[in-house]
């Protein structure tokens, strides 16, 4: 820590759970140029996203219903809403009816976007947390 005990702001950091390759390489590029947010990992299936979550202690995770073998409400499910470390769940899903709204927000998601028409506004989202609420670190 610097000697006069100031405290650099750290970037968001950002955990895809994605199954379309093309999509996850689309969201880190446009999420990669806000300089106050930072993608830490990606998965396509939830057991690896359960492990790597576990270990990288991300902020946000976007994460998608449909995964590889699984789906995005198992990865909710490891993750207790009780447990103050979870990160804040985003869905972004083609799946985007009530009921999954539902499910989602009843396992702790904070956000929901509909892959088809929100993308925009979840991108938004995420950049509203990174600005409003600072994740310091100390600063080497």
């Amino acid at each position: 820590m610097p000697a006069d005990g100031n405290t650099s702001v750290r970037p968001l950091r950002v955990y895809l759970v994605e199954d379309s390759p093309i999509l996850v390489r689309l969201l880190a590029d446009l999420l990669s140029t806000d300089a106050s947010i930072f993608v830490v990992g990606k998965a396509a299936s939830a057991r690896i996203a359960i492990k790597e979550i576990g270990a990288l202690r991300p902020d946000v995770v976007v994460l998608d219903i449909a995964l590889q073998n699984s789906s995005g409400f198992t990865v909710l499910k490891k993750f207790a809403p009780t447990d103050r470390n979870r990160p804040v769940f985003i869905m972004l899903s083609n799946l985007a009816l009530e009921p999954y709204r539902r499910r989602a927000a009843n396992l702790g998601a904070k956000y929901f976007f509909d892959k088809h028409r929100q993308i925009t506004e979840m991108l938004r989202t995420i950049v509203r947390l990174a600005h409003s609420a600072p994740h310091t670190a100390a600063a080497s």
